[in-house]
């Protein structure tokens, strides 16, 4: 009979269909959303950026900033914000240095966002996955970049696996 096959295929199809819809992607950047505590984060580190001109304030929260200066791992639930900013520049458009030594900042930018969330990132193929982070780009009016490169951001942190993906680890471990 060649309608059991059929009928077979249909009902190996709903199953497969209804069970699709159970399982929840844990991938992608709409999975990260500016951070609501973001107004009680620290602010661990400062960076100038040469290249793009861009003067950058990166943030987290204590329990992050305590757990690396503790040696354990980042907790699940933590993100990282780094806030732009457009470097004031001088007549000839070289950025102008404070006394701290970082450009000084202008107007801001942009704010980017990595989160880490046990079971995040499972999806992706090793050659791009940052352990269990996420990224997202942010306006400056906190509303999401849809033409910001996210691939970019895994492609540019995945040589730091050593250090949790982060090219600030350091300065989290040394904050005040």
């Amino acid at each position: 009979m060649k309608t059991f096959p059929i009928a077979a295929c249909a009902a190996c199809a709903g199953v497969l269909i209804a069970g699709t819809a159970i399982v929840q992607v844990k991938a992608g950047p709409e999975l990260v959303k500016f951070p609501a505590g973001y107004s009680s984060a620290v602010r661990y580190g400062v960076v100038s950026n040469p290249k793009n001109k861009l003067y950058r304030e990166l943030y987290t929260t204590k329990a992050a900033v305590d757990a690396v200066k503790a040696g354990k791992p980042i907790p699940s639930g933590t993100w990282v914000v780094m806030k732009s900013f457009k470097s004031k520049l001088d007549a000839s458009g070289a950025p102008l240095k404070g006394a701290d030594g970082h450009f000084v900042k202008d107007e801001l930018s942009a704010y980017a966002v990595m989160e880490r969330r046990a079971g995040w990132g499972k999806e992706y193929p090793d050659n791009l996955r940052n352990g269990e982070w996420e990224y997202q780009a942010f306006t400056p009016a906190r509303a999401v970049n849809s033409k910001a490169n996210i691939k970019g951001c895994f492609e540019c942190h995945k040589p730091k696996d050593a250090d949790d993906y982060l090219f600030s680890l350091g300065m989290m471990r040394s904050h005040k």
